[in-house]
């Protein structure tokens, strides 16, 4: 177990430029900022996110309650800290919980997680109005502070944002930042951090979900209400859907090609969100010139679903 001061006062993850020849033929400056470095397991943009939460948990003792799917690293990452933390969790999960070929799930459960499983229809309903059903299955656990999905609302923004305070530091300037998009949580606080900073920087979000435009319903709860404000922040956010067959599926071609990219940057990659994302990142630098003469900062937002486990959640 983790001092709890240790956790919470992590320094900022590295930055790593990246050197290939065909950044090089395209004039692209890439960088990656290596939030999967911040912590042995506590990694990414989870960690983040859910700081604000622990911190309160830990001063009044509670358990900690959230939601996620069976592919979800959410889960994994609120399991492992607060395993760390020494304190309670339970996972409400979308779907069944008894399933093969489920290693998040396996994960969280190995960390101490208690796991409610909640049917597909009634989940997002079970979210918003914490039936009297999912009270009863909680109440062993009280009291509890619940987490959303993802972990992203308007509380997680300041500890997201000082994601851009490191970069100011690390870099000076860059000209877009691109981020994997599940919630839309980790892309909210980037927004929020460059308005903070007075930074002309664009952000490219991309979607791990199918069928999103613009940023998921939760990050657009997480910004500010008023709405002249809430335009300003998304006026230099462009998303993206890079979800090929859909969240948490994984085409064999797919896979293939994840693996030939991990093994030239030599950085572990997460195939629900960053090897999709960097793969779609690269089509666009070697097909068009949407990044040329540009610095671009891809945030490695961490996961846990890295090659190793890519077989158990393929699909054909």
């Amino acid at each position: 177990m983790y001092r709890h001061g240790t956790v919470f006062k992590l320094p900022p993850s590295p930055i790593q430029q990246i050197d290939l020849p065909i950044l090089r033929e395209r004039d692209v400056e890439l960088w990656i900022k290596r939030d999967d470095l911040l912590h042995p397991t506590l990694i990414g943009n989870k960690y983040r996110k859910s700081l604000v939460y622990f911190r309160q948990a830990i001063v009044s003792q509670q358990a900690v309650v959230t939601f996620g799917g069976a592919y979800s690293n959410h889960l994994l990452a609120v399991a492992l800290m607060g395993q760390s933390l020494g304190l309670r969790t339970v996972g409400c999960v979308r779907g069944e919980i008894d399933v093969p070929n489920a290693p998040i799930l396996e994960r969280c459960r190995d960390a101490g997680m208690h796991l409610i499983s909640i049917s597909r229809q009634a989940y997002y309903p079970e979210q918003a109005q914490m039936s009297e059903w999912l009270q009863a299955q909680l109440a062993p656990f009280v009291p509890y502070l619940v987490i959303p999905e993802g972990g992203t609302s308007a509380a997680c923004l300041p500890d997201v944002a000082q994601l851009v305070t490191e970069l100011d530091q690390q870099l000076l300037h860059y000209d877009v930042i691109a981020c994997s998009v599940g919630t839309g949580g980790t892309v909210a606080g980037i927004l929020t951090g460059l308005h903070q900073q007075q930074s002309d920087a664009r952000v490219l979000g991309l979607c791990a979900a199918k069928g999103y435009q613009g940023l998921p319903a939760q990050g657009l709860a997480a910004l500010p209400s008023d709405e002249q404000q809430r335009q300003q922040l998304l006026s230099r956010l462009c998303i993206v859907d890079v979800a090929e067959r859909g969240f948490g599926r994984i085409s064999p071609e797919l896979r293939h090609a994840g693996l030939e990219l991990q093994a030239q940057l030599n950085i572990p990659l997460d195939y629900v969100y960053t090897a999709k994302s960097l793969l779609y990142l690269f089509s666009e630098i070697k097909q068009t010139n949407l990044f040329a003469e540009k610095r671009l900062v891809f945030i490695h937002t961490g996961g846990y679903q890295t090659a190793a486990l890519a077989d158990k959640f393929s699909v054909e």
